[in-house]
């Protein structure tokens, strides 16, 4: 991935590096319908396309469905609940690793899909589709 952030945001207070692509949101949701969302967290994504993210601690020894978002990926949930722990990780390193296999490979690297939505005309309220997939 390219470091955009400290292109994008030169002047940015603390200073992007040029190891961070972009920000996420990293949501840790509920395992029951509705899916509820228990915490939230905003991350820098690195060239190497990990995050750190900072949860409270009461977070830890529950098990919670792990979310991303961002400004221009589809959202993706991880397969299966995640433990967490007062330190711990989940890897996106497989397209199994996401709900409904929702990732791609590209040149062998998994991948989050992402893209431009679109309103079509004439009558806004129609129609939302995806223009394109971009890996």
């Amino acid at each position: 991935m390219r470091p955009v952030l400290m292109n994008n945001y030169p002047m940015a207070m603390p200073p992007f590096t040029s190891t961070q692509c972009d920000t996420i949101m990293v949501e840790l949701r509920s395992t029951m319908s509705p899916f509820t969302l228990a915490y939230s967290a905003k991350a820098v994504l690195n060239t190497s396309g990990g995050a750190t993210v900072n949860f409270p601690w009461a977070a830890a020894g529950n098990s919670y469905y792990l979310v991303i978002k961002g400004r221009n990926i589809i959202t993706t949930w991880s397969a299966s609940p995640v433990a967490t722990g007062v330190t711990y990780g989940y890897n996106f390193d497989n397209v199994a690793d996401a709900f409904g296999m929702n990732m791609a490979t590209s040149f062998g690297v998994p991948a989050i899909f992402s893209g431009n939505f679109v309103i079509t005309p004439p009558d806004n309220n129609t129609f939302v589709g995806l223009e394109e997939y971009i890996q």
